[in-house]
């Protein structure tokens, strides 16, 4: 949208003149376009509505363990430097949940060169799978988390998303067709 800008005026100025100005700039920048920005205007991409991106992370699981196993991870590219992810949001379903006392973390962390788990992380502990109506090996689903801001910072090795065995519980993921799928969703300001 292009507006007038000149700047001469009548002598003596008329009214409607400056008004008439004033209008075109406040309609102009109130009503920028993309066609209006220059590819080298040097906007910070924090000013952006669209200045975040956003992943979704999923883990398996087919077998529980006793507390404090890592069932299953998944690896998160990145190195050393690069932005923080930070975890918004967790669900999780679960085709067999036992006894309905088995709990589960969301942990962030690396195996060592000796195939030890470190956390790093915690990202949400003690997530509950209890089971409708008591009911044993029954199908569940539920927010872990809702409107987080855990941080994940990367380090020199490689760090990974994982669930851990919280309370071991009985009976689950023991039917041959069980399984524990957590999706976590992780945002980060775009890197310019």
């Amino acid at each position: 949208m292009s507006f007038d800008y000149t700047v001469s005026l009548s002598n003596p100025i008329i009214k409607s003149e400056i008004e008439t100005r004033f209008a075109n700039i406040q309609n102009k920048f109130g009503n920028i376009i993309n066609e209006d920005i220059s590819s080298d205007a040097g906007i910070a991409l924090s000013k952006l509505s669209a200045s975040y991106q956003e992943l979704c992370i999923t883990i398996a699981a087919d077998e529980w363990g006793a507390a404090n196993a890592i069932i299953a991870a998944t690896p998160l590219p990145g190195s050393n430097g690069d932005t923080a992810w930070v975890v918004t949001d967790i669900q999780w379903i679960c085709t067999d949940s036992g006894n309905g006392a088995g709990t589960f973390d969301v942990v962030w962390g690396e195996y060592d060169a000796a195939g030890t788990w470190t956390t790093t992380t915690t990202v949400a502990s003690a997530i509950a799978l209890s089971n409708a109506n008591s009911v044993a090996d029954t199908a569940n689903d539920a927010r872990g988390l809702e409107g987080g801001s855990v941080s994940l910072a990367f380090a020199t090795g490689a760090r990974s998303l994982a669930i851990r065995v919280n309370a071991a519980g009985a009976n689950i993921l023991t039917a041959t067709t069980g399984f524990l799928v957590v999706s976590v969703i992780l945002r980060r300001q775009i890197i310019p």
